[in-house]
């Protein structure tokens, strides 16, 4: 049996805390199940002119999403040191690390010379 799902619409939205709070009530978030509860709410409401009840209850949404997202979402980049960062852009100005010091301290002392 395939169930439907209404999306919710800004516009059927409650003005007041109170109702916003019995269509969902705000609690830290566990699971998907969870976030996609609460991201389908605060989709609604973004870029919407908010009561006062409404931007409260937004930015407290917000905030759960944020906190699950720091604890759940983990970026897979790989570490990089500087200089394997740099490196291209050493190579395309036929460059080493010895002359980019050199010329970050020619910089270095020439700004400096205007504040002393």
């Amino acid at each position: 049996m395939k169930t439907t799902h209404t999306k919710i619409e800004f516009a059927g939205l409650p003005k007041d805390y109170a109702g916003l709070c019995r269509m969902l009530t705000p609690r830290p978030i566990h699971d998907k199940v969870d976030f996609e509860n609460v991201t389908e709410i605060t989709d609604a409401m973004a870029g919407h002119k908010l009561t006062p009840d409404q931007e409260d209850y937004f930015d407290l949404l917000c905030r759960l999403i944020e906190d699950y997202d720091k604890d759940h979402t983990r970026l897979d980049t790989p570490k990089v040191t500087a200089l394997d960062a740099l490196q291209p852009l050493l190579d395309a100005n036929d460059m080493s690390a010895t002359d980019l010091a050199r010329r970050t301290a020619r910089w270095t002392r020439w700004c400096m010379s205007f504040t002393a």
